[in-house]
């Protein structure tokens, strides 16, 4: 069987004859990788071969020398290095770049980007020496057809996307170098009018021709993936005027395409450049405003773009400049807000507006984008980068449209209106909020349209989403309630969404502090319960009947139903808990029958609503055990657990060297959220029964022990850890006593086996460090048995933490580095004051020393305080308190460690520290461990 014959049938519609040309494939380039690439690169090469022949060929290349996971990729990159020899390469590169002058569009993209995958291993290498000078040749030469122009410009473009998303990549360093090359191939291209007719040079060119117009398009696009790597030469203030003007020049374009593409541009200049925009902020001004309100929806999106990234830069800025100034280092800042947004207000927000009213008929659709939707988030974030002035703009344009008859107007309105909410001086918003309120709740009860229902109650929403505004809320209460109740049934999907979305907030902004005060829910000074106490009940029985309307699963209604029922559970104060008593049978009942149905099969539709209706149904049980406590949640414990045991039962299991890869009862994401919520649900219970939770113990310890195994589904598994912990809390020693400490060694040894774990995703590994802490603080002196166990455990953490390199620019490893750096402080916190607190601390003196020398490195990194001062606080503080806590418990070492010149200077330098609590520590620490006693 050839090749075209074998690419076709991967492509046929017949699973049987697909797999079995998938299988030749993957045996092809097992047997001979270099006659795969080659035999590949000719069928793409070939003008006679079908075009989904070709596209195939190119997409396994490229596929074959790339790869989401690091590891793989740069197994892949070896390969190409190591197992392809010379000729083979060349025979690949030379017939992808001869590709790039096919007719077939189609081929021409998929050599451009099998071409960026080998150019992002050779160019490092310098084994592809000749490339970029080869496409930027392509790229400017008079004698060029306008195809390989286009697609030497996509290569280019395609190149540096490639370098842009590989983290630390070695060709982004080989790019910067090009720029001038880069730069010069983007240009050319951008100016592109096409080639004079009949090749003379004499001959009038049309710059309109689809050829011209490919070629300009090509180039934009390839000079917003360049950007990043032109920046030596967008410092320079005369190739920074080229790339500028010719941007601009792109942007008033005839052909959209180009225009997005490079409004495109622009928005990158602003986020990557803002500094530079004073320069050209008049054209960029008068470009956007133009578009705003042009007749392409495309060109729109990409100008209010433009603004709201200026505007984000320009809030960043403000915080920049607000942070600075509280700590008296404003004299140090080295940028500054422009105020663009300030100064152009007064024209783009009338702009804005018209957007708001070109709605679509149906704008209920779910996460739709377009003009209008574009303004309205535009609009929130000129509100936080002009604050003091957008009130002057947007209140008049709500006041003369919200009662109007265009019910476009009227939806325009109330958007604006809740979209500025964030941002304006209370002193400014109080009054307006509480003139508009009244006429909100009128809008959301008396309204027409279902659009302006709808975004009346989302704005309701936003405003009781911040409690400054509850006095104004306070003022009409029975009449937002009122309002809010009815339109609860309204039979529109999304606007009973939104009401949910109001109501929760609602419970939140009248919620009594931390619902453990008399004083209840709009309670009045002298603590009579009065407010939304009176309402609690009535809202909860319609939200459980929303809950099961035929539309739940429209807008997320079920969902936000459910999170409003728990937003009452938390608001409601101790006087009026009764109403969450009497809600705990009905979310049970509801619970035991979705258990007792058939289960749908996997992966349809019914079964991830069945799944997110369990889910919720949890997460709102749990809510109301953590506010029930022990008295009013005692007597639905047996069935809670009985249905929380039921949706874990055979549902988690654990990978090992036998089953990885094989089928995990928790396969899907559906389910896996259910079985999180399981495990929060049983956690909540032990923290409500507190010593009375031992008699559970052993029947929920199966499924905390799969979880704790269930490394393929992380999260499960860090939800079980944050088990372990919560019940150790719960039962003390009883962790230790059921079946005989059984249960105990086993759960311990789960921790230990995750910690070194490989298959286990990183982010866990803090959490259970911790949890050794938790076990200790539990069981105290029953904790020897283990001791030596996880001091080694944590010994590896430690000296791990310590030898790790972070990149500058990868803050999620230096977070986890600092959470793993903690954790071990923890965890090491834990075992000090389980073991005193039975007279055992002498246990710890042969676990001393490695916990000095992890101290003194962390004392004495540097790279951790450079990239974030705050961190290295949290870290000293954190060292400064097991320190302190360890001389307490064994008062004999603090001759040793009152001798540690490094330790004085660590307590010295965090008395000074920003952070209150690091200082309060270092002055306890120095007390413990260096006053005379």
């Amino acid at each position: 069987m050839d090749v075209a014959t074998i690419l076709a049938a991967a492509q046929s519609a017949d699973a049987a004859t697909r797999q079995d040309a998938e299988a030749r494939l993957t045996q092809a380039e097992q047997l001979n990788f270099p006659l795969f690439l080659t035999t590949l690169t000719t069928q793409l090469s070939t003008e006679g071969s079908p075009v989904n022949a070709r596209r195939l060929a190119g997409l396994i290349i490229k596929n074959s020398l790339d790869a989401k996971d690091a590891a793989l990729r740069a197994a892949r990159a070896e390969r190409w290095v190591s197992v392809v020899d010379a000729d083979s390469q060349k025979a690949v590169r030379d017939a992808l770049l001869a590709t790039l002058s096919s007719p077939e569009q189609a081929a021409r993209r998929a050599a451009a980007q099998a071409i960026a995958k080998i150019a992002a291993i050779d160019l490092p290498m310098n084994t592809w020496p000749g490339l970029l000078d080869t496409l930027m040749a392509n790229s400017t030469s008079a004698t060029t057809s306008g195809v390989l122009k286009t697609a030497s410009l996509e290569t280019i473009g395609f190149i540096c996307e490639e370098a842009a998303t590989r983290e630390a990549s070695a060709v982004s360093a080989v790019l910067s170098t090009q720029s001038n090359l880069i730069l010069t191939a983007v240009v050319h291209g951008m100016k592109y009018t096409g080639a004079p007719a009949g090749g003379d040079p004499a001959a009038p060119v049309d710059a309109s021709s689809a050829e011209a117009r490919e070629v300009r398009l090509a180039a934009t696009v390839a000079l917003n993936n360049a950007l990043e790597f032109v920046r030596t030469n967008f410092e320079t203030a005369e190739h920074r005027r080229v790339i500028m003007q010719t941007t601009v020049e792109a942007a008033r374009d005839p052909d959209a395409n180009i225009r997005v593409a490079a409004f495109e541009c622009l928005v990158r200049v602003a986020e990557e450049f803002y500094d530079t925009l004073p320069e050209s902020i008049n054209d960029l001004f008068q470009l956007a405003m133009a578009e705003i309100s042009g007749d392409e929806e495309p060109v729109a999106l990409q100008a209010i773009e433009l603004w709201s990234t200026i505007a984000e830069e320009e809030i960043a800025l403000e915080d920049e400049a607000a942070a600075a100034t509280e700590v008296g280092e404003a004299n140090t800042l080295t940028r500054r807000s422009h105020a663009f947004v300030s100064h152009a207000l007064a024209h783009l927000c009338p702009a804005l507006f018209k957007c708001l009213t070109q709605q679509e008929d149906d704008c209920h659709e779910e996460n739709a984008w377009n003009r209008a939707t574009a303004a309205g988030s535009c609009l929130e974030l000129l509100a936080q980068a002009a604050p003091a002035r957008i009130l002057e703009y947007v209140v008049p344009f709500v006041r003369d449209n919200v009662v109007g008859a265009d019910w476009r107007a009227r939806e325009a309105a109330v958007l604006a209106f809740g979209s500025v909410l964030d941002g304006p001086p209370q002193a400014q918003l109080a009054p307006v909020v509480a003139a508009a309120l009244p006429v909100l709740v009128r809008t959301l009860v008396e309204d027409v349209n279902a659009a302006v229902r709808d975004t009346t109650a989302w704005t309701i929403g936003r405003v009781l989403r911040d409690g400054d505004h509850k006095l104004a809320a306070a003022a009409i209460l029975p009449d937002l309630v009122s309002a809010l109740w009815r339109t609860l049934k309204d039979e529109n999907a999304p606007v009973a969404a939104h009401v949910c979305y109001a109501i929760h907030n609602l419970a939140d902004a009248f919620s009594a502090d931390g619902a453990d005060e008399e004083q209840d829910l709009g309670a009045t000074s002298n603590g009579t319960a009065t407010g939304l106490a009176d309402y609690a009940e009535g809202l909860l029985r319609e939200l459980f009947i929303t809950t099961e309307r035929s539309d739940g699963g429209e807008a997320h209604l079920r969902v936000s139903a459910y999170e409003a029922v728990s937003a009452i559970f938390r608001a409601v104060g101790d006087s009026s808990l009764n109403c969450v008593t009497q809600a705990v049978p009905v979310l049970l009942t509801r619970l035991e029958a979705s258990l007792s149905v058939t289960p749908p099969p996997p992966g349809t539709e019914a079964a991830a609503e069945l799944a997110e209706t369990q889910g919720l149904l949890c997460g709102a049980l749990t809510t109301a055990t953590q506010r029930l406590r022990s008295i009013g949640v005692g007597p639905f414990t047996d069935r809670m657990l009985q249905c929380y045991m039921k949706l874990l039962e055979g549902t988690v299991t654990a990978p090992t060297a036998a089953t990885t890869g094989a089928s995990n009862g928790a396969s899907t994401p559906n389910s896996n959220a259910v079985h999180e919520e399981a495990l929060l649900a049983i956690e909540a219970v032990a923290d409500a029964l507190g010593p009375d939770f031992s008699r559970y113990f052993a029947t929920v310890a199966p499924v905390l022990v799969s979880a704790l195994r269930n490394w393929t589904h992380y999260q499960l598994c860090a939800v079980a850890v944050g088990t372990v912990g919560d019940i150790c809390r719960a039962i003390g020693k009883d962790f230790v006593t059921v079946s005989n400490g059984a249960i105990a060694q086993e759960i311990v040894r789960c921790l230990l086996d995750a910690v070194q774990s490989q298959m286990l995703d990183k982010s866990v590994k803090p959490a259970v460090l911790s949890a050794f802490g938790d076990v200790a603080m539990a069981i105290k002196g029953d904790f020897e048995p283990f001791l030596g166990y996880v001091m080694q455990m944590m010994q590896e953490a430690a000296r791990t933490s310590m030898t790790f390199k972070v990149p500058d620019d990868d803050y999620d490893l230096l977070d986890w580095l600092l959470a793993l750096r903690e954790s071990v402080f923890e965890a090491y916190t834990g075992v000090i004051h389980g073991l005193k607190d039975d007279g055992k601390q002498a246990l710890l003196e042969t676990h001393v020393e490695w916990l000095l020398i992890f101290c003194e490195a962390v004392h004495e990194d540097e790279t951790m305080g450079a990239a974030s001062p705050s961190a290295a606080e949290a870290l000293s503080k954190a060292a400064l308190g097991v320190l302190g806590d360890l001389v307490e418990a064994a008062p004999a070492l603090r001759p040793k460690l009152s001798g540690l010149k490094w330790l004085r200077q660590s307590v010295e330098n965090s008395e000074m520290a920003s952070d209150m609590r690091t200082r309060q520590t270092a002055a306890w620490a120095k007390q413990v461990i260096f006053a005379p006693q």
